[in-house]
């Protein structure tokens, strides 16, 4: 290994061929971060030889690796291990100098042309320029060279990046020479790049391992990803082995470069492509140890290299044939019309959930590579991860650990037979005890969402995928199979419609009542309440009657053909209110539990619990029977702009101002003037957070019965 400092002239005008490796990325430099600041320092340079000459200080631009190729060319060939997208940028420069030059008739401008074409006389075509990029740039990189000035200028954006930075940098210098002295600016432009730009160029050779210099390297200019490291890593590996990395490219990696595997998707806080975070449930899956996308590279350099792990040769085959796999279903699930099939359903309702969790688990019991999973395996096996994933959600479990869980599953999975595989996953999850990886029983289920305002606590995607999936269900579809309908609803278009409206007061009125008028209030956002129609009603009818011409029912019946809406014609023939609300309800809790069954010996978490008050009627008096409240005690206002307090009588009412009030909620909206949900208004213990809420939910949890907290 050689480490030279050189500038441009002596790195570029030697005769010889700088190589990009098919299987590193294409050209991603940009004029915001790469040609601006590299422009800006070139006019800083150019400033400082007018005055100083030769004496100015080089500029030092990073290094770059070159590994010597053995053979095969008339002139000196070098691999570029790191530093292309310098490289290639220094090219594009000097090029569009030459290009600016030429058109000044400046005699600068021949010299220019020797550091990136190489002499024509004795070299076949290949040999004729200085670089050759990596295969999807090559025919972007030709035009330019071959293009007749002036090849920038664009009308319009191109979408290459390499037809981009050279138009860039043409105007740049067209616009500075053209500014001044046009030949004396030549000779200071041409002067300052080949002289005064400097790179540190690490020389190997042919037979040394340049893996380790690269990794160090990495994390300048624009970061690699990991996917970029673990591409690099795998056909250095290859070309060690003396396989033929171009076909191995070409064959199971050249799909990782295009739209669909470039896109980033969200994780969380951040992004990613597609590709690092598939590589990271990969090998989750291979390994059956958590492997965080940030840590892509280091996790799959240690799997490459254990001992026991198969070969190079052997592990790109089985990667490129889970991504078609994942890549399938992945497209599947975008389909907005028609039927799914059993993973394409499920990664849908995956993607609505916004999790990546469940991944691993999905490659594993897919994986091409390995012993197939029978049918009906399978199927137990995705409708039981499907089932534990929608109720933990619906639940609104946390998602500590569940990595490290997921892991943990594949490991016990790999010591088990693959013909059994749904009993296995369906067995371990049942065994499932952390409070937020336990699988709710239907109790536990049913009890949270019969007072839970579905429509404010969840994200609206994920609403509408319960509505979908309960449409889809009385259309008699099981899962991913269908006995009798037509088709599956549309997914992701319809609107989600208030039932009994949010501005009830006009059309829906229960009077002066404040008691009524909170205890309305609270039934609104229930699921009972919710359902789909396709582009949404006019807000007119939308806040209208229920009954009469025009009313809501009416418009429902004349423009919905879906079956859950058939239903609501018979069950609100005479009226719509709260206990339509809640009757609904319950029917539609019980289509969820159908369509995501648990498992029959399921423990489930009393953690979970949300004690409902509308099913429990639990009262002020019941709190105070049990002794969780006292005669006299005070309670104090939720909101920092209403200050009150509201004293506990006997007989379970409230005093506040001299005035008594039957319940929380109506002495709620005696101090705010508007409905509000007394329970969570008022504080029992401001300070330590106690609500009359969570008595309130103490108490539900108490009055459950063992039978209520098991499935049965």
């Amino acid at each position: 290994m050689d480490t030279h400092l050189k500038n441009l002239q002596q790195v570029f005008q030697a005769g010889q061929r700088f190589l990009v490796p098919l299987f590193q990325r294409q050209y991603v430099w940009n004029e915001d971060h790469q040609w601006a600041p590299l422009w800006e320092d070139i006019e800083r340079l150019t400033e400082a030889y007018e005055t100083e000459g030769e004496k100015v200080e080089p500029h030092f631009l990073g290094a770059i690796v070159l590994q010597n190729v053995a053979g095969g060319s008339m002139i000196q060939t070098r691999t570029i291990i790191d530093g292309q997208q310098r490289l290639t940028t220094l090219q594009l420069l000097l090029h569009a100098a030459w290009t600016v030059l030429s058109a000044h008739e400046a005699k600068e401008a021949l010299y220019l042309r020797s550091h990136f074409r190489n002499n024509e006389d004795y070299l076949v075509d290949a040999d004729r320029y200085k670089l050759t990029p990596t295969t999807r740039d090559q025919d972007a990189y030709q035009s330019l060279m071959t293009a007749s000035y002036p090849p920038g200028h664009l009308k319009g954006k191109s979408p290459s990046l390499l037809v981009r930075a050279h138009d860039f940098f043409s105007k740049c210098i067209e616009e500075w020479v053209a500014s001044g002295d046009t030949a004396r600016r030549a000779h200071i432009l041409v002067s300052v790049l080949l002289h005064k730009i400097t790179v540190v160029a690490i020389e190997l050779e042919h037979d040394e391992d340049s893996q380790l210099i690269f990794e160090t390297l990495n994390a300048r200019g624009t970061p690699l990803t990991g996917a970029d490291l673990v591409k690099n890593y795998v056909f250095q590996r290859l070309n060690l082995n003396k396989a033929d990395t171009e076909a191995m490219y070409t064959k199971y990696w050249s799909m990782f470069e295009t739209r669909f595997w470039e896109a980033e998707i969200k994780l969380g806080g951040y992004s990613a492509p597609r590709i690092s975070n598939f590589l990271a449930q990969w090998l989750t899956a291979q390994t059956g140890r958590d492997t965080p996308t940030r840590e892509v590279f280091r996790k799959f350099k240690q799997y490459a290299e254990h001992s026991s792990s198969p070969s190079m040769e052997a592990i790109l085959p089985s990667l490129d044939a889970s991504a078609s796999t994942y890549q399938n279903w992945t497209v599947e699930a975008e389909k907005r019309d028609g039927d799914l099939s059993l993973l394409g359903l499920f990664a849908y309702r995956a993607s609505v959930l916004g999790t990546q969790s469940a991944g691993p688990l999905l490659i594993w019991a897919t994986d091409p590579s390995k012993e197939s999973v029978p049918t009906l395996q399978l199927h137990k096996f995705v409708s039981s991860l499907e089932s534990w994933l929608m109720r933990r959600a619906l639940m609104r479990a946390g998602n500590g650990g569940i990595g490290s869980f997921i892991a943990d599953l594949i490991s016990q999975l790999n010591d088990s037979s693959r013909q059994f595989a749904g009993d296995i996953l369906t067995a371990l999850l049942v065994e499932a005890d952390a409070a937020n990886l336990a699988w709710p029983t239907d109790a536990e289920l049913r009890n949270e969402l019969r007072g839970l305002a579905v429509y404010s606590r969840f994200r609206k995607p994920l609403v509408r995928l319960l509505l979908e999936s309960i449409e889809d269900h009385y259309r008699g579809y099981r899962h991913s199979k269908s006995s009798y309908s037509e088709g599956r609803v549309t997914r992701g278009k319809h609107s989600i419609e208030h039932l009994l409206p949010q501005s009830w007061a006009e059309h829906w009125s229960v009077g002066t009542d404040v008691a009524m008028q909170a205890r309305r209030a609270d039934h609104v956002h229930l699921l009972g309440n919710l359902t789909l129609v396709a582009g949404g009603l006019n807000s007119k009818i939308s806040n209208g009657p229920w009954l009469g011409s025009p009313g809501k029912l009416q418009s429902l019946n004349a423009h919905s053909i879906l079956l859950m809406n058939q239903r609501i014609f018979d069950e609100g023939s005479d009226g719509w209110a709260e206990e339509s609300i809640r009757t609904r309800g319950e029917l539609l809790i019980s289509a969820i539990q159908n369509i995501w069954p648990v498992a029959a010996d399921a423990k489930g978490t009393k953690t979970f619990s949300a004690t409902n008050s509308l099913d429990q009627e639990i009262t002020l008096l019941d709190l105070i029977d049990v002794g969780l409240l006292v005669e006299g005690q005070v309670l104090h206002a939720r909101t920092a702009d209403r200050v009150g307090t509201a004293t506990v009588m006997p007989d379970g009412s409230l005093i506040m101002n001299s005035l008594h009030f039957d319940s929380p909620s109506a002495a709620s909206k005696g101090l705010s003037q508007k409905a509000t949900n007394g329970w969570k208004f008022w504080f029992v213990d401001r300070d330590r957070g106690v609500t009359l809420d969570r008595l309130r939910r103490k108490l539900g949890d108490d009055r459950q019965s063992p039978a209520e907290s098991s499935n049965s």
